[in-house]
């Protein structure tokens, strides 16, 4: 059960991180790859920390609801879209200058993408279901969208994928907000591909609901759905809220409530998944960015040395430099995808490369095994302890496998009796 205790501090975030005990089910299933997310609008746009106001009451606000019985997400909407001249066009304009102000101002984004950068390092989630229109899955956690059967051919593809049962932004005639917007989308996943393969994840995997409050029209509209579409073969599932009382609508679900915040939540599992070793610890954009300072400072040493004394073993230097850069440009997308952060995929990048250097060593090829050299420790730098200090790597290399280090006070490379 969850303590009712927060840590860190009292403000509005920190308030809200309240502690729980870990459920060791969940952590197998995610161990496992048994583990599906289904997110809400409370982990985007719509959390209290982003805007004053949630879209669905800016919306009911310009509109007249005094003969409207059921003030629903869906029938405000339409009731808007009916109201306003070009109701359905104003609408959706709203909602992009919703998501264009937080592009505007990094910190409102910031705080938007929260959770999304949490993700990243999650690799063990590949498959996100989510209600929510915006592209932040996409953008942050490098998510393949799947918005309709078109993208469907994308389905196959071993990548992070995130399924958008109620369209996107990047798409407006995907946009589901209206009473009959609702049902298309119901019909559709009824009978529709998509439809087909979001029933397989949920009924094959452990779902996560994370960005939902119980009283929500979403949550509750597609525990609805599940009921109806999976009868008797509800998987388990894991509701990550601050509401306290469960509605009656999930009684019939094998269910455990975890009351905290959602991006709290991402943080105390990845902290356990460390300490079992299976997520690497030692890798943030502070520590890429040490590096490709260090880099940088190396190559205009090198290349001041080249143009001084014409030495031309110091292109070799050169190469591995260039090596070290790709690896921290790839490290960059290895970590939005999650990669980055699994020991063993960082295992079996190394081992590739490592065969690929042998093959290059048979034939003498020394600038190829410079800047393949200097990728390796690029990439290895993903499973380097996070104590070790950056400016003790090797940022020189000479041709027949030295390292050596620069000595800024005599102008010139040492040797060091050190092989590659």
């Amino acid at each position: 059960m969850p303590q009712n205790h927060s840590v860190n501090c009292d403000c509005y975030t920190c308030s809200n991180n309240l502690e729980f005990n870990i459920p060791s089910d969940l952590i197998d299933d995610l161990i496992n790859l048994k583990a599906i997310l289904f997110a809400g609008a409370g982990i985007s746009t719509e959390s209290p920390i982003i805007f004053k106001s949630s879209f669905y009451n800016d919306i009911k606000d310009e509109i007249n609801i005094s003969k409207i019985e059921d003030d629903s997400f869906p029938n405000i909407m339409s009731e808007f879209c009916e109201q306003k001249r070009n109701g359905r066009k104003l609408l959706l304009e709203k909602l992009k200058q919703r998501f264009d102000y937080c592009l505007k101002f990094s910190e409102l984004y910031d705080d938007s993408t929260r959770f999304h950068r949490e993700l990243c390092e999650l690799y063990m989630i590949r498959d996100i279901i989510t209600t929510n229109w915006d592209t932040y899955f996409e953008e942050v956690c490098h998510a393949t969208p799947i918005v309709n059967s078109k993208d469907y051919a994308f389905n196959d593809l071993p990548y992070r994928k995130v399924y958008k049962i109620h369209g996107s932004i990047s798409n407006y005639g995907s946009i589901v907000a209206t009473r009959k917007d609702y049902d298309n989308c119901l019909k559709n996943l009824k009978n529709g591909l998509i439809g087909s393969t979001i029933k397989h994840l949920l009924s094959t995997n452990t779902v996560i609901f994370v960005g939902y409050s119980f009283n929500d029209f979403d949550f509750n509209y597609i525990i609805k759905y599940l009921k109806s579409e999976l009868k008797d073969i509800h998987p388990h599932i894991y509701i990550v809220t601050l509401d306290n009382n469960p509605p009656k609508t999930i009684e019939n679900f094998s269910y455990t409530h975890i009351k905290t915040d959602g991006t709290f939540f991402l943080q105390r599992i990845k902290e356990h998944l460390i300490q079992k070793n299976l997520i690497n610890e030692g890798l943030d954009n502070s520590r890429i960015g040490y590096l490709d300072y260090e880099r940088r400072d190396a190559y205009n040493n090198i290349l001041g040395l080249f143009f001084k004394y014409r030495n031309p073993s110091s292109i070799y230097a050169l190469f591995y430099l260039d090596g070290i850069k790709h690896a921290i440009q790839n490290s960059k997308f290895y970590m939005k995808t999650g990669d980055a952060y699994n020991p063993g995929f960082i295992f079996r990048e190394l081992k590739r490369y490592d065969q690929i250097i042998k093959d290059f060593k048979k034939n003498k090829d020394y600038m190829e095994i410079s800047y393949l050299k200097g990728y390796y420790l690029g990439i290895s730098l993903m499973i380097l302890p996070k104590k070790l200090e950056i400016s003790s790597l090797p940022f020189y290399l000479l041709p027949e496998n030295k390292y050596v280090r620069f000595s800024a006070n005599k102008d010139v490379l040492k040797m060091e009796n050190k092989d590659v």
